[in-house]
This record gives C-alpha cells, structure tokens and sequence, in this order.
C-alpha cells in the first residue's frame, strides 16, 4: 500500500467545493469553514477525471479537520499505480462539527448586486438570518456606505432580537460604530454575552443616528442566495432581497 498525502489551506465560507490535484500537492481552498469535515476522495489513473470514460481507480472517504491559518492534510491508502494519478478531494458545504473553542464564521450572505436600503433612525432595516451553531455571538458584520453631502457623519448600532421580525424581544445591543470617511466596505459590530442556539432564527435590526447605505443583493429573478432568512424594510418582508452580512460565534 501506498499513502498519499493531499495538503489543503483552506478558511472563510460555505460553498461546495472540488479540487483536483497530485499526491503530495498543496491545493488551496479559498471557501472553507474552519472544522471538522468528511470529505469524499476520488483517485483516477492515466484519465483527466473530468473527461468521459476516466478511469476512477478509488472512491471512499477520509476525514479532514481545517483550521484557520494551517495546513490541512487528508491520507488516503492506495494500491501502487504505476502511472500518472490524479486525485480529486470534494468538501461538503458545512463542516460536521467546527472545532470547540474559537470564533467561527457561522451565517453570511457576501454577494452584492442591484440593491441598497438607506436606514436612518427608526424605518426598521434589518435582515433576518438562521443559526448554524449554537454558542456565544460574538460579532455582526455589514456591508455600509453613506453620503455625507446628505447628512452628518452617521453613528451606528445594532439591536438583535428573538425570531423573525422587529416584534422579538431584545436580546443584546451592539457597540456603536461612527462612520468616519465615506465610501462601503464592512463595518464590525461587537457584542457581548449573547448566546445563539442553532437553527433558531434571529434578526439584524440596524439603528442609525443618520442615513445609512446598506448593501444587498436582489435574486428575485434568480436562486435565493440566502435560504436562512430575508431583508426587512420598513419592517416588511422584502421578497427576493437580502442585506449583504456576516454573522461570528464563540463556540
């Protein structure tokens, strides 16, 4: 028997994600969730595997734990191939289980297109989202801008509440944040002893002292790009919209 070792870095998010490569060769996955993964192997012989009639010589599984800012290897045992052998490591969208005690990326929605919700004082912008892990939020993350020839330099927060809907009960309040220079990109918000469980749902309630950009993406027209919740405007239900965020757990 021969073992082949298939080095892989891997952080961020969620997506599928298939890679081919050598035995012995370090393949970057970009769109890895750090944790504990059961990941699928194929092995072919001589055959590009993407072509038809390739010759797989192996399928099976192996497990793979990622962890942010290593060097992850998946083993795999094969029989002596005496040819060219490439090997194609297939991730699942979710890790089984992220490893205990870090702070894990849990819920995101990172793709912008077509849409912008200006929230200022009380007109209820948010975005509902469903837990992935059950532990202690320890961030929100959004996609802002705002016009300062419109108004002041805006100080914002974020209320989260229980459930789908403004109508939850408060569960914590973010640390403010001041947007000091114009122009969207993430901001970070931080919380503090609020404790989320997985697959309960839970809203995003932005506040603002002034009038504030919120990015989004609209697939009305296209898949949903986020099945676990949807932007509210208004406090209503924006159908095929939702607000470009990331959500961080301590578990």
């Amino acid at each position: 028997m021969e073992s082949y070792d298939v080095a892989l870095a891997g952080i961020d998010i969620v997506y599928e994600s298939s890679q081919i490569g050598l035995p012995g060769q370090t393949i970057l996955f970009q769109n890895l969730t750090p944790g504990n993964y059961t990941v699928t192997v194929d092995a072919y012989d001589d055959v590009d595997p993407t072509a038809a009639g390739s010759n797989r010589i192996f399928t099976g599984s192996a497990n793979a734990t990622v962890v942010a800012g290593q060097v992850t290897t998946v083993t795999i045992q094969l029989e002596y191939v005496d040819g060219d052998l490439e090997i194609e490591i297939i991730f699942p969208e979710e890790p089984t289980n992220p490893p205990a005690g870090e702070e894990v990326l849990d819920q995101a929605q990172t793709q912008i297109k077509d849409i912008s919700a200006m929230a200022y004082y009380d007109n209820d912008v948010g975005q509902v989202f469903t837990a992935g892990i059950t532990g202690e939020l320890t961030k929100i993350e959004l996609y802002l801008d705002y016009d300062e020839e419109i108004a002041p330099i805006p100080e914002v927060w974020i209320v989260l509440r229980d459930g789908a809907g403004f109508s939850g009960s408060e569960m914590g309040v973010s640390g403010s944040v001041i947007l000091e220079s114009p122009g969207p990109g993430w901001v970070t918000f931080e919380f503090e002893d609020v404790g989320v469980i997985a697959g309960n749902q839970y809203t995003i309630e932005i506040v603002s002292s002034g009038y504030v950009i919120v990015s989004g993406y609209d697939w009305y027209e296209e898949e949903d790009v986020y099945t676990g919740g949807y932007a509210l405007w208004y406090g209503y239900e924006q159908v095929g919209w939702d607000f470009t965020f990331r959500t961080w757990v301590y578990h």
